[in-house]
């Protein structure tokens, strides 16, 4: 086989493995992106649980708040949009914190967030809301977090209502509770 020929297959081949392996990530990304085709509620519908760290290291699931609606936000210090949606996160604490739970956990890896920054971030806004740890990543895995920030809203039989992914705005989050807030 002359030298040429075996460069044109070497090229061909490898372009084939660039285009096949791209399609796959491609598939992987767009499944953490579209809610619809996200797989986070079990097969009866319900919330999957987790465990996560308060900041004086208390251990919570998700399941401790069943019975209430729960908003559950994933965010991370690091995070431009996480942190551009916070306001609207305490003024709707402030707001609905008698009638729903909120959960603000923070992706906490110990590398890319720390407490510290995490709590940095909290503090110098002067927010109030409840904050998690995620320092296992059990809520991540189970929510098959794969992109930030991500509110979910988890009605009081611990059903997911609504699943929305990046940045949200004041309205959305509104409409959000509203749906698992009863009066």
């Amino acid at each position: 086989m002359k030298q040429s020929t075996f460069k044109l297959l070497v090229l061909i081949l490898t372009l084939v493995i660039v285009i096949g392996g791209s399609v796959l990530l491609y598939r992987s990304f767009d499944d953490k992106v579209r809610p619809e085709l996200s797989a986070v509620e079990t097969a009866e519908g319900v919330a999957p649980n987790f465990s996560v760290l308060d900041e004086s290291d208390g251990s919570y699931h998700l399941s401790d708040f069943r019975g209430q609606p729960v908003v559950l936000n994933f965010w991370s210090s690091r995070c431009g949009p996480c942190k551009q949606e916070m306001p609207y996160f305490q003024q709707a604490w402030e707001t609905y914190g008698d009638k729903a739970e909120f959960m603000m956990v923070n992706l906490t890896d110990g590398y890319n967030d720390t407490y510290g920054s995490a709590l940095r971030v909290i503090r110098e806004n002067g927010y109030t809301f409840p904050v998690y740890f995620d320092t296992e990543s059990d809520a991540a895995k189970a929510f098959e977090i794969g992109v930030m920030p991500v509110t979910v809203f988890i009605d009081a039989d611990g059903k997911i209502a609504s699943k929305h992914i990046g940045a949200i705005t004041e309205a959305q989050l509104e409409k959000g509770i509203q749906s698992i807030v009863r009066d």
